[in-house]
């Protein structure tokens, strides 16, 4: 048997060869593009995301997130936009060794290709972007507290196609005359034609497990 084998190993190039040949002159097969639900799916945290000592509840999205005027009309417009595209929403997940002051949620959406999102994420970028966030957080918690934003720059490097991050810290007192404060970080990263939206909060410092579930779900989301 090893002498047949052998003996035909000439002819087995003949046949081989050409056929090798002719496939790597052929066209590759296009790419399948990626379907929406697969982009829902992937892009929103589960409760596999964070820790299992966590809780979730059922959340929706708010009619009208943004305040009016013209800080905030980059961001509010983009938003009206986006919500006419696919999208999904994660519960929100809470931990209630923290009294829930740690959460964390998030949106994804699925446009119809890649400049559409760059678009919306663009908003995010947007000079006036920083300062209507600030509005958010000053009219959430009245004049019973100050709220500052900051840009996050150092924590989204490389993070998916393009990304853009804000930190806000509130500062104010509790019931017992405590300064407490609250830090919450809003990031959107683009991956293809997807942008999620991630929303955190903890008490006093950034949320610790903000970086792992960010970086997990934009790993999962599909690239095109």
């Amino acid at each position: 048997m090893p002498r047949r084998v052998i003996g035909h190993r000439a002819g087995w190039l003949v046949v081989v060869v050409p056929a090798v040949l002719a496939a790597l002159a052929a066209p590759a097969a296009a790419a399948r593009p990626i379907g929406t639900a697969a982009i829902l799916k992937a892009g929103v945290i589960t409760a596999h995301d964070v820790p299992s000592t966590w809780i979730s509840t059922p959340r929706t999205l708010a009619p009208d997130p943004f305040p009016s005027g013209a800080a905030c009309r980059t961001l509010a417009s983009a938003e009206r936009a986006a919500r006419r595209s696919p999208h999904a929403v994660s519960p929100q997940f809470s931990d209630p060794a923290s009294g829930n002051t740690t959460e964390a949620d998030n949106t994804v959406y699925a446009f119809a290709s890649a400049a559409g999102a760059h678009r919306y994420l663009a908003a995010y970028e947007a000079s006036t972007a920083s300062a209507c966030l600030q509005l958010v957080l000053t009219e959430a918690v009245g004049a019973s507290a100050t709220a500052t934003v900051a840009p996050l720059t150092t924590q989204l490097a490389g993070l998916g196609d393009e990304s853009a991050g804000y930190e806000g810290t509130v500062q104010g007192t509790n019931g017992a005359g405590q300064t407490v404060a609250l830090v919450a970080d809003i990031v959107a990263v683009r991956v293809g034609r997807a942008v999620t939206v991630f929303e955190f909060l903890s008490a006093n410092q950034q949320i610790a497990a903000g970086p792992t579930i960010v970086n997990t779900v934009v790993k999962r989301l599909p690239g095109r």
